[in-house]
This record gives structure tokens, C-alpha cells and sequence, in this order.
């Protein structure tokens, strides 16, 4: 008579990447703005679950204990050192405690795949005790990041500080709402070759854009002048700086004054693209 053994979790979540790494879409997917196939990232919320992906297909979601609803695919799993429950056809696991809960999924996801949580996209709804402890795991890593998108208006400044002073972003960086009086250094911004997004850019200054030198850059609501575009958009036309830009978005909100020292045909808000000839 053959028995039958019932897969375990490890080897659940194998065979959906297996699976997601055969499939034509899965070569197409995107995690917000910048291209991660294959690779492990974080999306945080703080009302809603969080979860583990690969790509953007989800792994495991993190929920809280009271929200287990239907029973009929519960099943108890072992998940690094805890024992939970696990609704085994959404990958839905139950904890009481969300933050232990976060770090004992995130070890037992690298531990199986033997990589490394590159992506993060942290939602606004966390909190600032939240925010304290994912910008604290992120800065006791060695990881270079391959994305973060993370609204820090919560954060404290301490928080910003270890967050800016040891967390390394290589592709996508985005920053919504206000840093608090806590301005990153500018070698933060170095290290970003593709994509970098900053809403509320009221304390931009225009020593950031020299720092700059990825392919595409977003910034809203800044105070720089005319005259500021003006010469950052010479060095880029000259090849005198930004050497990987080729789209450049700037909001002004002093929008009268900056549409008086455009050319005829530009106004605030509008985005400009180079093509190398």
C-alpha cells in the first residue's frame, strides 16, 4: 500500500517559486517601480497583513491571531522556533505577537532560500514603533538593498539617523512625507543607480542634486528656484553631470516663479527626458 506524506512548508514554498519561475508572466512582474524577479521582499502594513514575497507573488502573510475566520484549511506548522496556525490555501499564518512574528518569518524565508529580504515596501499605515523596529533589522544587516519605498513621516529622528546612516539602497528609493528635521547625508542618495522618488521635497536643497546619478528621478513639491533647474539642466544637456539620467521630474510649488524662467512651452511639473544620441 503507498502512503502518503503531506509535503511540509519548506517544500510548499519551494515548489511555488519552482513554479513562478516557469511561468511567462512571472518574468514580467514588477514590485512597484523597479524590476525584482526573483528575488525576496518585504511589504509591511500596520493595520492590514504583511507579507513575504518572491517577486510580487506573496509567500506568507502575517495576520493577527483573532483573525482566523475559516478553520477548514487551518493547519498547525512550525515556523523557526514557533508553532502557529496556517491557512494552507492562502499561506496565512496567525500570530499574537506581529513584530516577533515579522522576524521569525523573515529569517525562516532566507534560512530556506539561502537569500537575503532585498525589497521593502513599507506602507503608510505603520506605526512609528513599527518603523523603529524594521529600520533596526534593516541597519543589522551587511545587505545592500535592491528597493525601499517607506513613508518616514512617523519616524523619529533617531529612527532617521540609524535608518540614513547605515542602510544601503542600490535600484529603487522612494521617501514619502516629511523627514522630521533629520536630513539624510548626501552619500545616502549616491549608491541609488536607477530610480529615486521623494514627495514633500520641501527640505531638499540643491546640493542633493549633485549627488544624484541614477536613470530616473521624481521629487515633488521642492522650493528650488528657476535658476536652480537652469543649471542642473545645462550640467545634464553638457554631460557635465547625472551621466545615467535620462527622465527628470521636478514639482515646484512656487510655480509662478518658476514657469517666468522656463522656455516657452515648460512649466512646473513637467517632465523632461534625454535620449543619448
Amino acid at each position: 500500500m503507498l502512503h502518503y506524506q503531506k509535503p511540509s512548508i519548506q517544500q510548499v514554498l519551494n515548489a511555488t517559486v519552482t513554479v513562478l519561475q516557469k511561468s511567462p508572466t512571472h518574468r514580467q512582474t514588477r514590485f512597484h517601480k523597479m524590476e525584482t524577479r526573483g528575488r525576496l521582499g518585504l511589504t509591511l502594513h500596520g493595520a492590514q497583513p504583511s507579507t513575504v514575497n518572491y517577486s510580487e507573488f506573496p509567500l506568507l502573510s502575517i495576520h493577527d491571531w483573532p483573525a482566523i475566520v475559516n478553520s477548514t484549511h487551518i493547519e498547525v506548522v512550525q515556523i523557526g522556533p514557533f508553532t502557529v496556525p496556517m491557512d494552507t490555501s492562502s499561506k496565512a499564518t496567525y500570530w499574537v505577537h506581529k513584530l516577533e512574528a515579522i522576524r521569525s518569518v523573515l529569517n525562516y524565508v532566507m534560512e530556506i532560500f539561502n537569500s537575503e529580504i532585498e525589497c521593502f515596501d513599507i506602507q503608510d499605515d505603520v506605526t512609528s514603533s513599527e518603523l523603529h523596529w524594521i529600520f533596526n533589522w534593516m541597519a543589522s544587516r551587511t545587505t545592500i538593498f535592491k528597493s525601499v519605498y517607506v513613508n518616514i513621516t512617523q519616524a523619529t529622528i533617531e529612527d532617521l539617523n540609524l535608518f540614513f546612516q547605515n542602510v544601503n539602497v542600490s535600484d529603487g528609493l522612494e521617501l514619502r512625507g516629511s523627514p522630521n528635521n533629520s536630513y539624510p547625508p548626501y552619500r545616502f542618495f549616491q549608491s541609488v543607480r536607477h530610480l529615486i522618488c521623494i514627495n514633500d521635497g520641501f527640505w531638499l536643497e540643491t546640493r542633493y542634486l549633485d549627488c544624484l546619478n541614477c536613470t530616473a528621478i521624481y521629487m515633488s513639491k521642492t522650493r528650488f528656484s528657476c535658476e536652480d533647474m537652469n543649471v542642473c539642466l545645462k550640467k545634464w544637456k553638457e554631460e557635465k553631470a547625472f551621466s545615467r539620467l535620462k527622465c527628470l521630474f521636478i514639482d515646484i510649488t512656487d510655480s509662478t516663479t518658476f514657469n517666468r524662467g522656463l522656455p516657452v512651452g515648460l512649466n512646473s511639473g513637467t517632465s523632461f527626458s534625454k535620449s543619448k544620441e
